[in-house]
């Protein structure tokens, strides 16, 4: 499986396990359903963005 696929398939399974919206995850709905369908890879800070949203850091 594609990385980008595989990190945005597990990104969506951690938000809907904690039960947040996209929306609460960056200040862009759009931004976080393109890196959860694999449309785009999150820079290095962004992914340390999405980990403080999800409770990872």
């Amino acid at each position: 499986m594609e990385r980008k696929i595989a990190f945005g398939l597990a990104l969506r399974k951690s938000r809907l396990h904690r039960g947040l919206s996209q929306e609460t995850l960056a200040p862009s709905q759009a931004y976080v359903s393109e890196v959860e369908n694999g449309k785009k890879s999150p820079s290095i800070e962004k992914l340390e963005d999405l980990a403080k949203a999800l409770g990872k850091l």
